[in-house]
């Protein structure tokens, strides 16, 4: 997340790690999430899986930018902790 501090742009940049996410507009923080830190599990894909849900949750159902991210954090934790629980 560090390497995106210093960018001032009108786009928003979504960010999230194993704490959680954050949108970046204009070098400023405009919503963040957290979440708990999975622990022992397979993350691989997490990042395709947070996108997956971010973008259908903005684009096709029209959720504002805090809402998606918001539920692509807490739908991409879920299926990952589903997913090593197979």
């Amino acid at each position: 997340k560090e390497m995106y501090d210093k960018i001032s742009t009108d786009t928003p940049i979504v960010l999230h790690d194993e704490k959680g996410c954050e949108v970046i507009v204009n070098g400023k923080i405009i919503c963040e999430h957290f979440c708990e830190t999975l622990k022992n599990i397979s993350v691989n894909g997490a990042g395709d899986v947070f996108a997956k849900f971010f973008l259908e949750k903005y684009f096709v159902h029209g959720v504002g930018i805090e809402g998606a991210s918001e539920y692509a954090l807490q739908s991409a934790t879920s299926f990952l902790k589903f997913r090593s629980n197979k």
